[in-house]
């Protein structure tokens, strides 16, 4: 299922509790299945940028630019097929399987 999205979003409000108890896994398994990825800036999707990961970020609780980035990701093909193609080729260092593309 999603891999028939346009463009995942994980908004995450920045406070306390998600700075402390966020998880990545939305943005990981957006990532495999090749979904470009449109995340708040929070310090716990900031860490995620070492893995090189097919994400574009908004400044959080910002609406103008959730918007304005959100937009240029739907109208800009190109874009999220590069932004797809970084998170397939990058999340397989993530997953520890050798050889997957054998299956």
């Amino acid at each position: 299922m999603l891999r028939n999205f346009d463009v995942g979003i994980v908004p995450y409000p920045n406070d306390s509790h998600m700075e402390k108890y966020a998880s990545p896994m939305k943005i990981f398994e957006m990532a495999a299945c090749g979904v470009p990825i449109l995340a708040s800036d929070i310090k716990s999707h900031k860490e995620l940028e070492k893995f090189k990961l097919g994400i574009v970020y908004f400044k959080n609780g910002n609406f103008a630019d959730f918007s304005l980035k959100l937009q240029e990701l739907i109208l800009d093909a190109d874009l999220r097929k590069k932004l797809t193609e970084l998170s397939l080729k990058n999340i397989v260092s993530l997953s520890g399987i050798k050889g997957w593309k054998q299956f």
